[in-house]
């Protein structure tokens, strides 16, 4: 489902079709549904009677499927109180092949009707909430550009490295918002050396000595634990895994100091294999 709160500032997103705010603190986020590999984004314009979430996810399903037994049929519903209205349908969403279906729900109390999309895109899927106030009319289907849409892409004849530089490449120019102070901001892979670079940055620390020779020792201490975050949510990190790819973490403060700097070989996570 998704948890609601209310953020107070907020920066201009541009999308294809329309400019919404997205606040600095969320009005909704995903806490069960999946992974993101792209920050989920929430979006409102200026009288809040829009809302756009947007988050790609790293599976390669069929969209029926999806949209059936995960947003439709699941435990997992995005709002426990949304009733579905209509049957699937074809639909495009920034040029890529879409199934849609419509809900009703409360949104902070407010009712809402909306669309629920799954499209194809370039690196897994799409899952796009649409929704706005009953009553009103949606102005626009928007999705942000920086997805990168592609007609007919066909996820499944991708190789291993081409899947893991898209990953990288979507990472660059999309750093994952992770809690209020931390953003992954690299997912950097050398394909030849089959290494993969984790880099995290604090957005609200300014590391001394000592703050740095601490974290280097916890990150040491615990590394084995949040790489097992990383591979039992993403299907492409298990892939690499299996490949025998080498994983290390780096993070730096909100001044890029390196704080730590970690490394995972397959013999240390091959715990997680079995």
């Amino acid at each position: 489902m998704l948890t609601a709160v209310v953020g107070l500032s907020a920066k201009t997103i541009d999308t294809k079709d329309l400019t919404v705010t997205a606040p600095d603190t969320w009005i909704a986020e995903s806490s069960d549904v999946g992974y993101p590999i792209s920050s989920l984004v929430t979006m409102s314009n200026a009288s809040e009677t829009e809302m756009l979430v947007i988050g790609v996810y790293e599976v390669d399903v069929d969209l029926q499927s999806f949209l059936q037994q995960q947003v439709v049929e699941g435990s997992n519903n995005f709002f426990t109180n949304a009733s579905y209205v209509g049957e699937i349908r074809d639909e495009k969403l920034g040029g890529a092949p879409a199934k849609a279906v419509e809900f009703q729900t409360d949104v902070l109390g407010v009712p809402h009707r909306g669309t629920a999309y799954a499209a194809q895109a370039s690196v897994g899927m799409c899952f796009t909430f649409y929704a706005y106030k009953t009553g009103t009319t949606p102005t626009s289907k928007s999705i942000l550009s920086t997805l990168k849409f592609k007609d007919n892409v066909d996820v499944e004849n991708k190789s291993l490295a081409d899947r893991l530089s898209d990953f990288s490449k979507l990472i660059a120019s999309n750093p994952l918002k992770i809690g209020d102070n931390l953003l992954q901001t690299k997912f950097d892979v050398n394909n030849t050396a089959k290494s993969i670079l984790y880099e995290y940055k604090l957005t609200d620390t300014v590391a001394d000595d000592a703050t740095a020779e601490y974290m280097q020792s916890y990150m040491e201490e615990n590394i084995l634990s949040a790489f097992s975050d990383d591979f039992n949510s993403s299907d492409l990190v298990q892939e690499a895994a299996r490949a025998g790819y080498t994983f290390r973490y780096r993070g730096v403060d909100q001044n890029g100091r390196q704080i730590y700097n970690v490394k995972l070989t397959p013999t240390d996570y091959a715990p997680l294999l079995r």
